[in-house]
């Protein structure tokens, strides 16, 4: 059981557990520490009974388990104790079981004696010599106080601790919206890892002192907390600068810095990785994904809002979930507000609050409103609504599609309109008449602010009126026009675009589920357009060229069916940087021109269900390091070229159910030692090839289903890694004894292998193994 873990489980009742033999110290030096621990506020335990010799007790066990730390005091008679060897023997075994410290103290003897008792103690321990009391508390207090926990609360957090597994400096990033819990996770983080650093700070609201209280103050106040109440001054932000690596190069450091917005605010805090000592981290949350590039994290963390239909399956529950937008923060108010009342009472709340919004939920949605761009800004319903309670053409925001449509009708205002957001599936059929788009027509022309336009489906909504599957296709008037400022387009179920559409200043377009064939005609071009999303879009054949997307970042093309081709021109335009992901999958792709080659920031390459694309060109992988999802899922791949070796970064590559896929270019793996997932399962391969044992890092091999596969080979390498290997349906009469060596194997499923014979002799170091399943029926 690891530490992480079993912080995570578990709450201390004691910083220090007291292990002495009575006879030799009680009276004085015990005593005396005692009484200072107290003074400084460590809780400590004592057992305050004389023994002699007697077997300890269950609850002596139960404070050494319940403690963070414990102190072992050696004196002269300390081993003729049979309980005071009892106690350390159980103090050791939690060292090792759950990495509580142990602080050794030799009062009035050699260390080198303890040694030669116990011929163990000097291994395991950090040596301290007992000479002032006072001094012996101050350093216990530096390791135990140092961090002091935060208040974090429970079942509200998810993070892999992972991340923070290593003796290097790393800088780790937590990013999202405001209220989505991004202090309650760097809170867990810091609660969980404080007790392993010599020094520890969380630095709160930095934003907001910086433009308070300039750059100086935070320095001074970094330094204070790390020296633990110095009172150091600094008189310029490079001398803070200065002491801060001065302070803090030779120790191992954690720093919280919450809520950053600018990269000006850590250039004279967190400087760069050489002012930290080995093992320190730097935790940085912000939400601003972009200044976390910038900075070059190590790890980030996305922190994502609560899926409802993903997480919950009761229809109130959505609801709830759905009111409050996903945010945690938000959650636990209206969690609060709900608690011990009956399921009419629920739905009688959440009438009301559909009309008339709780204070304190509205509050932690403003938070997030406050922080969000033009794009997000769209939950500020109460907010929105103060200043012309009637009157929604004066609104800034609209998403009630009766408020929407009482604007449009009226035609006064409009003009401060930013955000529309009409759900169709809760709608009458006056949003499917002419009529409401010709006055949309006249009104648009106005709307000079309006950024935001969403017009979508949602049939998880109580108030829906519409079935799925039987969305109307829009047909928007003759000379329609869309704002010229518009930001964010979203229309599910469009049947065309306006001749005249231009979409100069787009950031985001998503149109899922049109009739549109072509996006844009003759030379225009979507010179900020940054997401494009086309899935679904039945009759698409046809995008622009990527030099009129310059700053695209993801393309969504799923299901695309009619969509079999892209210009031979894609990556053959300079600035194509940004392009990081490609979604092609359930599309008619038939073959991608060479040039897509060029793309060298591409990340993400998904081709799944393509079952017309056999072939990649031979070069194509040559320069496309970056990439690192290759997802060929049921395409109908026949070969991959020799160019898929150069990508280094590839950490998953799928073909299951490529049944036409039958065998890997010989020396593929030999650079890929960041695969992590290698799915062929139903796949139609006959062998490995023998640089399969270069896969260092692999952690899932699938070969379900896999009838053509018949020998699995030998592990040469360095394939520590590998935790699941499914060979569950191949015809493998054998395995390996070289299989041993997979001392991480967690799962081997053999089941079904009608030709499987017999089991090598299973070394020792395969003891992670705990799921066997084979035609043998051993588990």
């Amino acid at each position: 059981m690891s530490y992480d873990s079993f912080c995570s489980n578990y709450k201390w009742t004691y910083d220090v557990f007291l292990n002495f033999r009575g006879e030799d110290t009680r009276l004085n030096f015990t005593d005396h520490l005692y009484t200072h621990f107290v003074r400084r506020g460590i809780t400590t335990f004592r057992d305050d009974r004389l023994r002699r010799g007697e077997e300890i007790q269950p609850e002596l066990l139960k404070a050494i388990e319940e403690s963070r730390s414990s102190i072992v005091v050696f004196s002269k008679n300390y081993a003729d104790s049979r309980c005071c060897l009892d106690e350390l023997a159980k103090i050791m075994d939690r060292r090792r079981q759950s990495g509580q410290m142990v602080f050794p103290i030799f009062y009035h003897v050699d260390p080198s004696d303890v040694c030669k008792q116990t011929g163990t103690f000097g291994e395991a321990f950090i040596k301290y010599e007992s000479k002032h009391i006072e001094e012996i508390t101050t350093i216990i207090a530096n390791i135990i106080l140092n961090g002091k926990p935060l208040f974090v609360e429970d079942n509200l957090v998810g993070i892999d601790l992972h991340c923070m597994e290593s003796n290097d400096v790393r800088l780790v990033g937590i990013c999202g919206m405001g209220g989505i819990g991004k202090t309650t996770i760097a809170s867990y983080v810091y609660n969980q890892i404080y007790w392993k650093f010599e020094c520890s700070s969380f630095l709160e609201k930095v934003t907001e002192v910086y433009k308070d209280k300039g750059p100086l103050h935070l320095q001074n106040q970094l330094l204070n907390c790390i020296l633990d109440g110095g009172n150091k001054k600094i008189s310029n932000v490079r001398q803070g600068a200065h002491e801060i690596k001065n302070n803090f190069q030779f120790r191992k450091t954690l720093i919280v810095f919450y809520d950053v917005d600018d990269m000006d605010q850590l250039e004279f805090l967190v400087g760069n990785r050489d002012w930290y000592g080995k093992g320190s981290r730097i935790i940085i949350t912000t939400r601003d994904k972009h200044l976390l590039n910038m900075l070059k994290v190590d790890y980030l963390h996305e922190v994502e809002k609560l899926d409802y239909m993903k997480h919950l399956s009761s229809l109130l529950l959505n609801l709830v979930v759905y009111y409050c937008q996903g945010l945690p923060l938000a959650l636990k108010v209206l969690g609060s507000l709900l608690c011990d009342k009956t399921r009419c009472e629920w739905e009688s709340e959440l009438h009301k609050l559909e009309k008339e919004p709780d204070v304190k939920i509205q509050n932690v949605l403003k938070i997030s409103f406050d922080g969000l761009d033009a794009s997000q800004k769209r939950m500020g319903r109460k907010i929105v609504q103060e200043q012309y309670p009637e009157e929604p053409s004066k609104w800034s925001r609209l998403w009630s599609p009766s408020d929407i449509y009482s604007a449009f009708i009226s035609e006064k205002g409009m003009k401060n309109v930013e955000t529309i957001s009409l759900n169709l599936s809760i709608s009458k059929e006056i949003w499917f008449n002419s009529k409401i788009f010709d006055q949309m027509k006249k009104v648009f022309a106005k709307m000079k602010k309006l950024r935001l336009l969403k017009v979508y489906y949602n049939y998880d909504y109580e108030g829906s009126v519409h079935q799925e599957g039987h969305e109307y296709k829009m047909h928007l008037p003759k000379g329609f026009e869309f704002p010229p400022n518009l930001r964010y387009l979203h229309w599910e179920n469009l049947e065309s675009l306006p001749s005249n559409f231009h979409g100069e200043n787009l950031v985001a377009i998503d149109l899922k589920s049109s009739n549109i064939k072509e996006l844009l005609t003759g030379e225009k071009c979507l010179v900020e357009l940054k997401f494009n999303d086309l899935r679904n879009s039945q009759q698409l054949i046809k995008i622009p060229e990527f030099s009129r997307m310059p700053r695209l970042e993801k393309l969504n093309l799923e299901g695309c069916k009619s969509f079999c081709q892209l210009y031979s021109s894609i990556g053959t335009f300079s600035r194509m940087q940004f392009l990081k992901e490609l979604n092609f999958s359930e599309s008619g792709m038939r073959e991608l021109p060479s040039s897509i080659g060029s793309l060298i920031f591409l990340e993400t390459l998904d081709l799944s269900k393509c079952r017309k694309f056999e072939k990649f060109p031979d070069m194509i992988f040559v320069n496309m390091e970056r990439l690192r999802l290759l997802l060929l899922f049921e395409s109908g791949i026949e070969e991959l070229p020799s160019s898929i070796g150069s990508l280094i970064f590839l950490e998953t590559l799928d073909l299951s159910k490529c049944r036409k896929f039958e065998k890997f270019p010989d020396m593929i793996f030999v650079n890929m030692g960041r695969l992590r997932w290698l799915m062929l399962s139903k796949s139609g391969i006959k062998e490995l090839p023998s640089s399969f044992a270069y896969l260092e890092s692999l952690q899932s091999f699938s070969l379900i289903g896999c009838s053509n596969f018949n020998k699995f080979p030998e592990i040469q390498g360095n394939m520590k890694h590998l935790e699941y290997l499914y060979l569950e349906g191949t015809a493998i009469r054998e395995l390996p004894t070289s299989i041993g060596c997979l001392e991480a194997l967690q799962l081997l499923y053999l089941k079904d292998c009608s030709n499987f014979e017999r089991f090598p002799e299973i070394q020792k170091n395969m003891e992670n193994l705990r799921d066997l399943r084979s035609v043998l029926g051993r588990s």
